[in-house]
């Protein structure tokens, strides 16, 4: 192998290392080490000093007897959290209605592929109702945009949370509505996925 003979790992040959850097590090180790076990006296003492401690008694503020009550909400904010409850109220009806149209449609392209002009139809009706839950979620984030308002300016939000609840709950029981009419299309005519 050119010249050279192979030698394990625990041979001489290979531990051929010079002592002068290793004896260098362990200088500098045992230097460095034996400055942290020097003399007390060198150091300062680490405990409080006398002027350091809390000397005296400190009275503080008489806390309020009860905490202001937020302000509530303003007329046209209440017209606001109303006529978003009433328009969320009418695109959850108007959801359920589109639902049940699509229901047959789907129904009758499950279990088929694109091949079928029965499966687009399904798709779109589909798309048509996850673009109903969007305004639903669009009508959330405007409620959602008058509680911050609301807490900002520390007012009443026990009406504008109400309404977040109820539209809330109307978009969850849309996208149950969708997930179910999706895993219908995706299921075989005889009623198992495939």
């Amino acid at each position: 192998m050119g010249g050279k003979e192979r030698c394990s790992c625990y041979s001489l040959a290979q531990m051929d290392y010079p002592l002068l850097p290793r004896t260098l590090v362990m200088v500098f180790a045992v230097a460095s080490l034996s400055g942290c076990a020097g003399g007390g006296s060198r150091y300062p003492d680490l405990n409080l000093r006398n002027f350091e401690r809390v000397q005296g008694t400190f009275t503080s503020a008489a806390a309020p007897a009860q905490a202001a009550a937020p302000a509530s909400l303003g007329a046209k904010e209440m017209a606001e959290v109303g006529n978003a409850l009433l328009a969320a109220g009418d695109q959850h009806a108007r959801f359920l209605s589109e639902a049940n149209r699509a229901r047959p449609l789907i129904a009758s392209a499950s279990g088929t592929g694109i091949e079928d002009n029965r499966w687009p139809i399904a798709q779109i009706a589909i798309g048509s109702l996850e673009s109903h839950n969007g305004q639903t979620v669009s009508l959330l984030a405007d409620l959602d945009s008058l509680y911050a308002d609301a807490s900002l300016s520390f007012a009443e939000r026990t009406q504008i949370d109400l309404a977040r609840q109820q539209v809330s709950d109307y978009h969850t029981v849309e996208r149950q509505l969708i997930t179910e009419l999706i895993t219908l299309l995706d299921s075989t005519p005889n009623g198992s996925n495939p």
